[in-house]
């Protein structure tokens, strides 16, 4: 399984068994770190970072803002392929998810292997999730309007036209 689909996979179970009302993907935003994927319900937020392989999972590990005060997410979870990593190697105030292919309608099965902590509000960067979620909305915002334009266009082409009687 690759990265991309992994990360399709974190959306879809942001959205789903998290129950995120609003959930994106790969998004700059200010600050070093760029989750894969982030998900927002009331009062909390979750970030899922997706590793389809062991490197990718040990080198992570190094980052400087996984682990510190300034750190996204109240909930973080590593999302892996079934077997890659053991619960025992995933580091303190991290999740485990693991991915398994299934004949589930929805084509994938995620399993929760470790339940992650949360983190107090004053341990991660609030204030950064809060600018990660208005420049989605504004890019949302930007692409409805975009598609309402396309949409009008449409409309407009298929209306008669006074030359053509």
């Amino acid at each position: 399984m690759t990265h991309d689909e992994l990360v399709r996979v974190a959306l879809a179970w942001l959205m789903n068994q998290a129950r995120c009302a609003f959930a994106g993907i790969e998004q700059q935003s200010w600050g070093p770190e760029i989750p894969d994927a982030i998900g927002w319900d009331v009062d909390s937020s979750i970030v899922v970072e997706c590793k389809a392989t062991r490197a990718d999972f040990l080198s992570d590990q190094k980052k400087p803002h996984r682990n510190g005060e300034h750190s996204l997410g109240r909930y973080r979870y590593y999302l892996v392929p079934q077997g890659l990593v053991t619960v025992d190697e995933v580091p303190d105030g991290w999740g485990l998810l693991e991915h398994r292919e299934s004949g589930h309608k929805a084509g994938y099965y995620v399993k929760k292997m470790k339940d992650a902590p949360e983190h107090p509000r004053e341990r991660h960067h609030y204030r950064a999730e809060v600018r990660y979620l208005v420049l989605m909305s504004v890019r949302f915002s930007n692409a409805i309007k975009t598609l309402g334009r396309f949409a009008w266009m449409e409309r407009a082409a298929l209306l008669p036209r006074e030359e053509d009687g």
